[in-house]
């Protein structure tokens, strides 16, 4: 019995070993990416007034980093969101095409992508609650300190870690939720159904819908593109696939929906001649799968017109 004990015991000290491994290689990755000298564009505004400075700087979310073109709304005017700024209840985040911001507070940090509108709906001592307010990308939480909470909230769903965790919120423009957990376990809850998360899985809410069962995340990632079979004299055609429910597909760059059951669809304008198309699909893993194809349009033969001279004239 003893030995059953020790054994368990044993387990369990490793399993937390592991998870704060990982969240520690997600925090210097982290780092390395955003926490480097940048050139700001200017303000889309004048600066706002002096905050009442904290207790200590460990009191408030603090931009650790930004990339790209990252606004924020307070007392109605918008500016031009910088490294070392204090993020407060009333501010309401932005982030433009190509751009993230990582926030960082105590033993939690907070990655948001590109194409969000996010707001900060509550802080206490240990706990801080996150809505996504609009917007179709995805944003990533790592929570190292074990008494920490993040909350994040979107379209009737809310995602809680379970102890150090580290997990992605993803939602598209039609409102659906998908949370995957790459360390620790996360509560996903909504529609009064609650699921727990664990790393390596996750989890997909529909538009109005209760998350679905958890399920281990695929190890390749799925991609199936069907090309049209001709193109000649076309001015668009359509290049359709399938990818997983929860993946970020994109043709030639640009995004394309995918529906509940993975299925995509794009009409692509064709100039005449060679035209290469690009799909890239990237999970909420971070990882990514390209495939590529050349589209040929033909030109439209001219049209023949009898001539109108008499041939049997003399």
């Amino acid at each position: 019995m003893a030995s059953r004990k020790l054994r368990k015991g044993l387990m369990l000290v490793a399993g937390a070993a592991v998870v704060g491994v990982v969240l520690v290689v997600a925090g210097i990755v982290s780092r390395q990416l955003f926490e480097q000298p940048r050139k700001t564009s200017g303000l889309v505004a004048p600066r706002p007034r002096s905050l009442a400075k904290p207790r200590t700087d460990d009191d408030r979310f603090r931009v650790a980093g930004v990339q790209g073109t990252v606004e924020f709304l307070q007392d109605q005017k918008l500016y031009v969101l910088q490294a070392g700024d204090l993020l407060s209840l009333s501010d309401v985040i932005r982030t433009g095409p190509g751009a993230r911001v990582l926030l960082r507070r105590k033993g939690s940090e907070l990655e948001v992508r590109e194409n969000l509108e996010i707001q900060l709906q509550s802080i206490a001592d240990k706990q801080a609650e996150f809505s996504i307010l609009r917007g179709s990308g995805d944003m990533t939480a790592t929570v190292e300190d074990s008494e920490a909470i993040v909350k994040i909230r979107s379209d009737q769903t809310q995602a809680t870690n379970q102890g150090p965790s580290r997990w992605v919120v993803a939602r598209t423009e039609a409102g659906q939720v998908a949370v995957a957990v790459s360390a620790g376990s996360v509560e996903f809850a909504g529609r009064g159904r609650s699921v727990t998360v664990k790393a390596g899985s996750e989890s997909v809410a529909r538009a109005n819908g209760a998350p679905t069962d958890p399920v281990q995340t695929p190890e390749d990632l799925l991609l199936d593109v069907v090309w049209p079979e001709t193109t000649e004299t076309l001015h668009t055609t359509k290049v359709e696939g399938k990818a997983g429910a929860t993946t970020k597909v994109l043709i030639n760059g640009k995004r394309v929906l995918v529906d509940a059951d993975g299925r995509f669809s794009a009409d692509l304008p064709l100039q005449v001649g060679r035209n290469a198309v690009d799909v890239e699909a990237r999970d909420l893993q971070g990882r990514t799968k390209k495939v590529s194809q050349t589209i040929t349009r033909t030109p439209k033969a001219p049209a023949l017109e009898s001539a109108k001279e008499d041939l049997w004239a003399p």
